[in-house]
């Protein structure tokens, strides 16, 4: 999920400068949990009752260069409960990830067209190294 987000926006979704900073800040976008959204949290050991109540904003006012695909996509990553998070497979699978892809494989042929061979290898290497 980091990594999608870091793909596209490339800064962490959620740059806290501490644990509880990191914590408040997902809580901020999603809302504080509670039993309703991932049931078993309250007994969690390092679960506060006291934390804020935060409402949730939504991924709408973070994630302003996704298309409702990669919403899509990225709600179903962020999802407190881990029984009701989207696996790595159906991730995968979904359709932004094919669009991702293709625009990738357009972005090749392009670069086969347009740029000398020496560039597209040094492109490549890069391009390779980070995905």
């Amino acid at each position: 999920m980091k990594q999608f987000y870091f793909l596209i926006y490339s800064e962490p979704i959620f740059a806290g400068d501490s644990e509880i900073d990191q914590i408040f800040k997902i809580f901020q976008m999603y809302g504080t949990p509670n039993e309703k959204m991932w049931p078993g949290i309250t007994k969690l050991p390092d679960f506060k009752l006291t934390f804020p109540q935060f409402k949730p904003k939504g991924l709408n006012s973070y994630c302003t260069y996704l298309d409702e695909n990669g919403l899509d996509l990225l709600s179903k990553l962020i999802v407190y409960d881990p029984c009701r998070r989207i696996s790595a497979k159906a991730a995968l699978n979904h359709v932004c990830f094919f669009k991702f892809i293709f625009n990738i494989f357009l972005l090749n042929k392009l670069l086969l067209i347009i740029l000398p061979y020496s560039l597209i290898k040094n492109f490549e290497h890069i391009y390779l190294k980070y995905f």
